[in-house]
């Protein structure tokens, strides 16, 4: 079959690998569809985590079952959308139910071969059925989503509350769109006003174009002085991580998703005083059913956030368009 294989920082392209062999209980499955992540890009660009070259990527995806593999949930033509998170079930994060940040956690294209390839082998207990009727693209759009509702369920959101967002890539904007859904207030920050637009076109209210200084003026003037009783930190910059303590209101709570290139400065004398509280989020855990609900059901307006649509061979080459020119892309999801 073939493959999306990374051989190291600026190596990729489609190369024939073998096709894997479904074992008990881990179904073949024919890959319908598979979206660019930003830590595909930055696997690509040699950046972020440290991925086990040479790899097949990719981590979004769904398809459809071709062999069962004495599985009983499923049967041949029967789609799903893959949930990539495999957990070993037993250390200590996976008794409390924290799966997605076991010690032993194996994401696909990350850790282990993933999706960017016609042919993957999953666990069915990983595996979820697609809704009929919903178009591949947007089944592949669904692990995106869960990354967003993860971060907002870790600082236990409550609607009328106001929450910053800095970043508005695909997991800032879904967030941002995520929390209106809830009923608060998000507050949208980045660098790009193009972003923003995007956002503000699905009914984003409140938008700052940063400078690249925490907006901390205009988000007091938004929340009438208080703050932002939660952050999402989904950029991935180093500043956006010290920018979170800034922006938040007393008690308030933090989520930090993005991954830094380096350790961050942060401001601990303001946590202690405001009794700030600072949350991990890693993947996701227990999201897919609620952001699959979510997306078929038109809450989440996945093709508006999808900007391109594109065939499994050009994946090297968007891989690269992206890598040089970020701005241009927001996200593409290749069928294959």
């Amino acid at each position: 079959m073939r493959g999306v294989v990374l051989d190291g920082p600026g190596l990729i392209g489609i190369k024939n690998v073998p096709e894997p062999k479904p074992a008990e209980g881990w179904p073949l499955i024919k890959i319908k569809a598979t979206g660019i992540c930003g830590s595909d890009v930055n696997s690509f660009k040699g950046k972020g985590q440290v991925v086990a070259c040479p790899i097949i990527l990719g981590h979004e995806a769904a398809g459809e079952v071709v062999e069962t593999a004495g599985v009983s949930a499923f049967k041949p033509g029967d789609g799903v959308i893959i949930e990539p998170y495999l957990f070993c079930g037993e250390c200590y994060p996976c008794s409390l139910g924290h799966r997605n940040c076991c010690e032993h956690l194996k994401c696909l294209g990350v850790h282990t071969d993933g999706a960017m390839s016609e042919y993957i082998t999953h666990p069915e207990g990983l595996l979820h059925k697609k809704p009929e009727g919903m178009p591949w693209e947007h089944a592949a759009f669904v692990e995106p989503l869960t990354i967003a509702t993860h971060g907002v369920h870790r600082v236990k959101a409550k609607a009328g509350e106001y929450g910053a967002v800095i970043g508005a890539g695909t997991i800032g904007i879904l967030t941002a769109l995520y929390l209106k859904h809830l009923g608060l207030h998000p507050i949208l920050i980045d660098l790009l006003d193009s972003r923003l637009e995007v956002a503000r076109d699905l009914g984003v209210e409140h938008t700052i174009l940063s400078d690249g200084s925490a907006p901390l003026e205009e988000v007091k003037r938004i929340t009438g002085g208080r703050g932002a009783e939660t952050v999402f930190e989904i950029s991935g910059s180093v500043s956006g991580a010290a920018d979170t303590i800034l922006l938040a209101s007393y008690a308030g709570r933090i989520s930090l998703t993005g991954w830094p290139s380096s350790a961050p400065r942060l401001e601990t004398t303001l946590v202690t005083r405001r009794e700030l509280v600072l949350y991990g989020s890693r993947n996701s855990a227990g999201e897919f059913p609620e952001a699959i609900d979510l997306i078929n059901g038109g809450t989440i307006p996945a093709g508006k956030v999808i900007s391109n649509i594109i065939g499994f061979d050009d994946i090297p080459d968007t891989m690269r368009q992206i890598a040089e020119y970020p701005s241009k892309t927001l996200k593409s999801i290749a069928l294959v």
